[in-house]
């Protein structure tokens, strides 16, 4: 299966505040222990999850250990991370990190017959930021950043086209990932019945 989330700022005292957390956490180390129960819940050891970025606190070695001690504990091995602003730069030597199948800004998902033998070319773009326009090869894109201040749905269905925030505190992910099945059963719900088989 595939899984999607972002920003879980582990370690981050002050999102706490800037986010409703501090209704639902009482420390930072509550929130983490949360997050990790909630990946570890949802995704598998062989699952695949996209970590769209604002991963955890910190710069360079801080960072580094802060993300050996978070996914350390988490058992999906098949992780891969698009930065975010609160993430080092993907040049830096503190990216690569043996929890991470790869590191990018921006990554193109191709889900052809995935999930349903009638969705064809259904490509899902991924990037920390929401975008206003992207490649329209993809139906579907999704992003972190807002933290659910837009809504899941951050731009609705248009012409086969719609945008989602994946984040942790998007409407009601409940601080856990997004599966593809979820994804794409939210993408179809809006798709008009004369064209399912189009």
């Amino acid at each position: 299966m595939i899984w999607f989330t972002s920003d879980t700022h582990f370690s981050h005292n002050n999102i706490l505040h800037y986010t409703n957390r501090e209704q639902y956490f009482k420390n930072v180390n509550e929130m983490n222990k949360a997050l990790i129960h909630n990946i570890n819940d949802c995704v598998s050891k062989k699952d695949t999850l996209y970590h769209l970025g604002d991963i955890s606190l910190g710069k360079g070695k801080h960072w580094t250990s802060s993300i050996n001690n978070i996914f350390s504990n988490i058992k999906c091995e098949n992780i891969h991370i698009l930065l975010g602003n609160h993430d080092p730069s993907n040049r830096s030597e503190h990216v690569n990190n043996r929890y991470f199948k790869s590191v990018e800004n921006y990554f193109e998902l191709n889900i052809d017959g995935f999930v349903s033998k009638s969705l064809k070319k259904f490509n899902i773009c991924m990037c920390h930021y929401p975008m206003t326009t992207w490649n329209r090869k993809c139906r579907v894109h999704i992003h972190g950043h807002c933290h659910g201040k837009l809504g899941f749905i951050t731009s609705p269905y248009k012409d086969g086209y719609v945008r989602y925030d994946v984040g942790v505190d998007s409407e009601g992910l409940n601080y856990r990932p997004i599966s593809v099945i979820q994804l794409v059963k939210s993408y179809t719900s809006f798709i008009p019945k004369e064209n399912e088989d189009a």
